[in-house]
């Protein structure tokens, strides 16, 4: 099923199966784009269970043709900025030294564009955005990519290409100077990594739960409301 599919059955049915396997398909863009933003994996998970508790109360809102991906990427930029300046500076800038001197990553250059990345992102369009966030980030196919834009197969790939330019340029200002082809290849290789085992799980129960509570807390009142009339 599509995402938009899946959010119509849970819009429609409170689905909690529609809603799990949105999240497990989505999960490891959204934590991975928190955890370079917040550079704290519990701080990642924190604002990744946000954006889906976000999706679930917002499902019923947003237009049919949304890219979901787009939609929980930009909540999830929206969320992380709140975190950090939640944060103490002082133990954000210690968490972040801690947890960036353990990671390690396949292309040197990867460390360079990696503190870059969402801000340059950002900067996009939101078609080039959503573009590039579909071909690189979940690897669809240029068809896929098309698709999904309401373009062709051609449309869909020189807006991708033009996108990766705007990147390049991007970061070029900021003195990350890098070939297309190279860049293609970190892109596809890095910008998303898994999430901790069990996340996914765990936001959907916590979602769910809120979502029972909320619906709860609505019986009581309407129920309390009847009462007080008779």
């Amino acid at each position: 099923m599509t995402d938009s599919q899946l959010l119509q059955k849970f819009v429609r049915d409170q689905s909690d199966e529609a809603f799990g396997t949105l999240v497990n398909r989505h999960v490891d863009l959204i934590y991975t784009a928190a955890l370079r933003q917040v550079g704290s994996s519990q701080l990642a998970e924190d604002v990744a269970q946000s954006v889906f508790l976000d999706l679930s109360r917002n499902a019923d809102k947003l237009k049919p043709d949304t890219i979901l991906s787009a939609w929980l990427y930009s909540v999830a930029g929206r969320t992380a900025i709140d975190v950090v300046r939640s944060e103490s500076r002082r133990q954000v800038r210690e968490q972040i030294a801690v947890e960036l001197a353990d990671m390690t990553s396949p292309n040197p250059q990867w460390n360079d564009i990696q503190p870059l990345l969402d801000e340059a992102m950002e900067s996009l369009e939101e078609q080039d955005r959503s573009s590039l966030l579909l071909r690189y980030f979940e690897n669809k196919s240029f068809r896929e990519v098309g698709r999904a834009l309401g373009t062709s197969d051609d449309a869909a790939q020189k807006r991708v290409s033009r996108a990766v330019e705007r990147l390049r340029e991007f970061l070029a200002k900021r003195g990350v100077a890098i070939g297309t082809s190279s860049f293609v290849v970190i892109l596809s290789a890095n910008t998303v990594q898994a999430a901790p085992l069990g996340l996914g799980a765990a936001i959907t129960s916590a979602t769910t739960f809120a979502g029972n509570t909320i619906a709860v807390t609505a019986t009581k009142t309407i129920v309390m409301t009847t009462l007080q009339k008779t």
